[in-house]
């Protein structure tokens, strides 16, 4: 379940943040699988979602290296603490986020630096990271805006 919640509360923000990509696009499935795994990880489940609690989310997604070990890590680690199809579900999005591969071209104009071909492995965690840090920033700006909303 813990998998689950994590999923219904990146599609929720995603909504919240504007995210404009068709469900089965690649630009949403990077999204949605970094968020959730963030969202997993920091515990941030089992309440309803809360636009203040975004703020606690920025420092993990800063860098898509960092962010990589820091759930390589929670997954090594999970197996203690996530039930068994949570952990399974958990470590298949990490290594799809890891596996992905752009065929030729560049990704969204917008991202800048993202110019990823076939032969850059793992562009998937870094485009998740990079649409993560807008998103995020997007739902801090509305969010500061409109501080009564959640």
């Amino acid at each position: 379940m813990t998998w689950l919640s994590a999923q219904a509360r990146s599609r929720h923000f995603m909504v919240r943040g504007g995210a404009r990509w068709p469900v089965a696009s690649f630009e949403y499935r990077t999204l949605h699988d970094v968020l959730s795994l963030t969202l997993m990880f920091t515990a941030c489940c089992g309440s309803p979602p809360d636009l203040s609690e975004i703020d606690a989310l920025h420092p993990l997604v800063a860098s898509d290296v960092e962010w990589v070990v820091w759930c390589e890590r929670n997954i090594d680690l999970g197996i203690s603490y996530l039930p068994l199809a949570d952990w399974a579900l958990a470590a298949r999005a990490l290594r799809w986020l890891m596996d992905a591969r752009l065929l030729d071209g560049s990704l969204d104009g917008t991202l800048g630096a993202y110019d990823a071909t076939s032969s850059y492995c793992g562009v998937g965690a870094s485009v998740g990271v990079a649409l993560t840090q807008r998103l995020l920033r997007q739902l801090s700006y509305r969010h500061l805006s409109n501080p009564g909303t959640a």
